[in-house]
Order: C-alpha cells, then structure tokens, then sequence
C-alpha cells in the first residue's frame, strides 16, 4: 500500500490540530513547571493557546532564560550559593556588593 499526496492532502487538518496540541501542552506544561511569576505564566499560557504554532515557537525562543538556567545547573552562577533559594540569593549577592563597595570606597 502506498501513500498518494492526495491522501496526505485528507488528513493534513487532522495532523496539523493533534500536532499543534501536542506542542502547545508541551509548551504550557514547561511554563507551569518552571515559571516563577504567576503574570508571566499565564500570559505565556494564553499565547500558547490563542494562536496556534506561533505562540509555542514564540515561547521555545523568547521565555527560556538559557543563559541563566545554564550557569544556574553548573554552579557558575553562584557558587556555593547554589541551593540558597533564587530570590534570597539575589539580596544576598546585593548585600555583599554593598558591604564591599563600602569597605574599599576609601
């Protein structure tokens, strides 16, 4: 049995709406997982699921922060900091870059 392109032709609406759920619960399931900020989670979410493709894509490339998830599993970012939890250590590196610029400001 072969596959005509007239075939492929009939089920192309039907694999294009699974394909599109398929991406977009991939999509929406990394945001709820790993977004921190609730407004930002849901309106990734409303994108991903009010236009098809596009916002999934849109998400793929612009909502992941690969640089700093990158250095965060690396332990460059922090250092022995690492398991401080994200916003404490953020005060806390701020904090050290205060006492340090006070100390050598003579």
């Amino acid at each position: 049995m072969t596959l005509d392109w007239q075939q492929v032709q009939e089920f192309a609406p039907e694999l294009g709406v699974v394909l599109d759920v398929l991406l977009a619960l991939t999509a929406a399931s990394h945001v709820i997982l790993n977004k921190s900020d609730t407004r930002g989670a849901t309106a990734w979410v409303a994108l991903i699921w009010l236009v098809p493709f596009v916002g999934s894509i849109l998400y793929f490339f612009l909502g992941i922060n690969r640089i700093e998830r990158r250095a965060k599993y690396s332990g460059q970012l922090y250092g022995q900091y690492k398991n401080v939890p994200y916003r404490t250590r953020d005060h806390l590196f701020d904090f050290a870059k205060s006492v340090h610029g006070l100390l050598t400001s003579n």
